[in-house]
């Protein structure tokens, strides 16, 4: 509205300035001045104002000539041939100059609605490069090109292994909040067939919106771009704006050819390091068990075949067998733990509220006799959410590997204290700290602190990082400037009665 009264303006003022001037300088001007005046403002007319609105301008200037300068004045007569030749003269100059001014501004838009969407072919060719998920690569692709046509745009993908149950949702958009609904019939169709259709298109062209397919899908997931004009546009118009689209969807398409390859790559080295991983542990439970089982089987047959064995030489045997037995348990207990963590995933772990106290309690009773144990519990420390078996299964693979990796004759400190919104579980031991190897890998599997040690699985360290990830926490490990290691469980904690 504000537009169109602003062109009404102009319109009347492209009139009435020459008028009054002409009015009240004709005797200095003469006729031909008069009609420079009204031409000059036909070329500002025809030059700020749409075409039709400049030809109006150009018809009732033609009409304020002949009854103000032309003689006789202050009528429609005319008098001299001259006088008709120049009235016929400025309607004809008036039409050329309005026509040409009007094709002036129609190719210099074009050419700079050209250039723009030429620069927004470059810059998504350059983000196309940069993306590596099709979600980034749908929002990027819907936000350029707002920014070339100021068209709504969205990207729909369809499920076509269950297409009438798909859902039907733009999976990335642009200023869609006053679009109707889409057609899912004809998203659908278009990504089934490949075909694109709407204005520009050989497929029902009068379709308020225009619909390309980045993939076509028979059966798997296919996308197809949609994008609403917002007005009704002439023949030409829609068929260089689906031009335009049509260019910019290829790249898209294989761009998103690329990121789907990419993703099925990662998938199947995925599923390839899943089993060589389970190959992996299976290779070493097979080969660490083994051992103990084998040293197991002699003891007790040494037990029951030789009964003049003296009291401490069967002490000897039954302490090692108790060992042995103790290392397969240990063992059974670390791949059962990450088994249960691999299989349910991080999201699957039930947590409950648990006491730190009851959780060292367990630590502590699965060390009974261990003289060089020492525990160090903060008084009231709060609840805290977690699985009780997965962390005691943590807590008792950082002592352990206190014990085995520390000097002999030194102790081991387990600390349970809450810092800095956090309950933390830390062991520490004096020793010749981490090895460089084992930092630089942490929480991977397979990674020992003695490479050429005939037990273990490597698995321990893995299994305290996957535990503190379940539980939201952190797991930190480091050397002590002094001597030894500080392994460090951090867990998250909140109020009781909060979450009642």
């Amino acid at each position: 509205m504000q537009a169109q009264l602003g062109r009404l303006i102009l319109s009347l003022l492209a009139i009435a300035v020459p008028t009054v001037i002409a009015q009240y300088l004709y005797p200095h001007i003469g006729e031909a001045g008069a009609i420079m005046l009204f031409l000059l403002a036909v070329v500002l007319a025809s030059y700020y104002l749409p075409y039709y609105a400049a030809i109006s301008v150009a018809i009732i200037s033609f009409f304020v000539i002949n009854y103000l300068v032309m003689e006789p004045r202050h009528t429609f007569a005319v008098s001299k041939a001259d006088s008709l030749a120049a009235l016929l003269g400025f309607i004809a100059m008036s039409v050329v100059i309005t026509t040409l001014v009007r094709r002036l501004r129609e190719r210099s838009q074009q050419a700079t609605e050209a250039h723009a969407r030429a620069e927004t072919a470059r810059l998504l060719a350059v983000q196309l490069t940069q993306l590596d998920t099709p979600e980034g690569l749908f929002s990027e692709t819907c936000r350029c090109i707002w920014q070339a046509t100021k068209m709504a745009t969205s990207i729909y993908t369809v499920d076509m292994t269950d297409a009438a149950r798909s859902p039907c949702k733009p999976v990335a958009g642009y200023h869609l909040g006053d679009v109707q609904a889409i057609d899912c019939r004809a998203v659908r169709w278009c990504c089934q067939s490949g075909v694109s259709m709407g204005p520009g298109t050989d497929n029902w062209p009068d379709l308020p919106t225009l619909l390309i397919p980045l993939t076509r899908a028979v059966k798997g997931m296919g996308a197809v771009l949609v994008i609403v004009p917002g007005k009704v546009m002439e023949k030409e118009e829609a068929e260089q704006l689906f031009q335009f689209m049509r260019g910019l969807a290829n790249q898209v398409s294989m761009a998103y050819q690329r990121l789907l390859s990419l993703e099925r790559e990662r998938v199947v080295m995925r599923s390839a390091d899943e089993e060589s991983v389970r190959n992996a542990l299976l290779s070493s439970i097979a080969h660490d068990m083994r051992t103990p089982l084998t040293r197991i089987l002699g003891t007790a047959t040494v037990l029951q075949g030789n009964s003049a064995m003296s009291e401490a030489e069967r002490g000897r045997l039954l302490r090692q067998l108790v060992d042995e037995a103790r290392h397969m348990a240990n063992a059974s207990e670390t791949v059962l733990c990450l088994a249960r963590i691999e299989s349910l995933g991080e999201s699957g772990v039930q947590l409950d509220w648990q006491s730190a106290e009851e959780i060292m309690g367990a630590v502590a009773e699965r060390h009974v006799g261990e003289a060089r144990l020492h525990l160090q519990v903060e008084s009231d420390l709060p609840l805290f959410r977690g699985d009780a078996v997965l962390l005691t299964q943590a807590i008792l693979n950082l002592v352990d590997n206190a014990f085995k990796h520390g000097a002999p004759d030194q102790a081991v400190t387990l600390a349970a204290r809450a810092q800095d919104g956090q309950l933390s579980f830390s062991v520490v031991n004096a020793g010749p700290g981490v090895p460089p190897h084992v930092l630089a890998n942490l929480g991977k599997k397979f990674i020992k602190g003695d490479p050429a040690a005939a037990q273990g699985y490597g698995l321990g360290l893995a299994i305290v990082e996957a535990v503190a990830r379940v539980h939201g926490g952190k797991f930190v490990l480091s050397n002590r400037a002094e001597g030894g290691v500080c392994a460090t469980l951090l867990l998250p904690y909140g109020d009781v009665e909060n979450e009642a």
